[in-house]
């Protein structure tokens, strides 16, 4: 009609690989292809139909595509870096066969050429995951293992692709999964070198750990073996008896072992308390009602 105008679109652009819509501005230097976009952004990494089969192990899989969330997003076109600023700023890969994975942060980073990963602040991740305790306290897992969901909240992740493992900082920071969850003021969860499937569990500094089984442990560090099954709970100064392990027992009641070091093969596997490691020789045995964190446990 006269006098009327095509309404103006929102910014959008792309270089083929990376797609960015943005509710106020994009700016994009033209010699780099870096840019800067602002307000609402949205972004969509295309798959990279090239990358070998074993670049699905990773954290992201870069076959597929890759949405990113934030107020204000920033590109690196040379090593393909974006950085996705919040409140709640996410980056998001997902599975048709399962929850995929999501980093939700303060500041969300991702590097494209190496994989690597950095969030900072208010720190959710949600990451599909293969491994993990028995329940039967067998020595060694033979079987497969079928990929389950990892939530971890934390003040901070570092995932690094070249050493396959993701450091989550807090206080705490908290993983939880079907298994049960793991408290500490670190982290570390170490993946298998062409696959998903945990490796190892470390948690470091406070650490307090649930079971499914009817199980829970305090101490200072605790370590999970998926190889063998074997977790090792540490504990530390100031006192000997700096580790605590409670078992809910068949009669309902609990026992509470108090010593310094144990090791046990899967969620109930019987606890062995070295004689050297530990105070007196043994640990401290007391049978008493079940505190409410295991008092439903069944």
């Amino acid at each position: 009609y006269p006098g009327t105008r095509e309404p103006r679109g929102l910014p959008s652009v792309s270089d083929g690989t990376v797609a960015v819509d943005a509710a106020e501005m994009i700016r994009v230097d033209l010699g780099t292809n870096d840019l800067y976009a602002r307000k609402e952004v949205k972004t969509v990494t295309q798959g990279d139909s090239k990358a070998s089969a074993s670049s699905s192990s990773a954290l992201f899989d870069q076959r597929q595509k890759i949405y990113g969330f934030g107020s204000e997003f920033n590109y690196t076109a040379k090593d393909g870096t974006g950085l996705y600023k919040g409140p709640a700023a996410r980056l998001s890969q997902p599975d048709e066969n399962g929850p995929g994975s999501e980093v939700i942060g303060d500041e969300v980073q991702f590097v494209r050429e190496r994989q690597d990963l950095r969030a900072v602040g208010h720190v959710n991740s949600t990451f599909s995951m293969a491994g993990g305790p028995s329940s039967n306290g067998s020595k060694a897992r033979t079987e497969p293992t079928v990929e389950t969901s990892r939530r971890i909240r934390a003040d901070r992740l570092d995932y690094k692709e070249a050493e396959r493992t993701a450091t989550y900082i807090g206080a705490p920071a908290v993983l939880t999964s079907d298994d049960g969850q793991t408290s500490a003021k670190k982290l570390v969860i170490t993946l298998a070198k062409e696959s998903r499937q945990m490796q190892r569990l470390l948690a470091e500094g406070d650490v307090y750990s649930t079971f499914s089984s009817g199980r829970e442990a305090r101490g200072s560090g605790l370590l999970y073996e998926a190889d063998t099954d074997t977790y090792t709970l540490q504990g530390g100064p100031p006192t000997p008896w700096a580790l605590t392990l409670m078992t809910k027992e068949s009669d309902g009641t609990c026992s509470r072992q108090d010593g310094n070091f144990v090791r046990f093969a899967g969620e109930t596997g019987a606890p062995d308390f070295p004689r050297d490691r530990n105070p007196g020789g043994a640990p401290l045995t007391t049978k008493l009602v079940c505190p409410p964190s295991l008092a439903v446990k069944k």
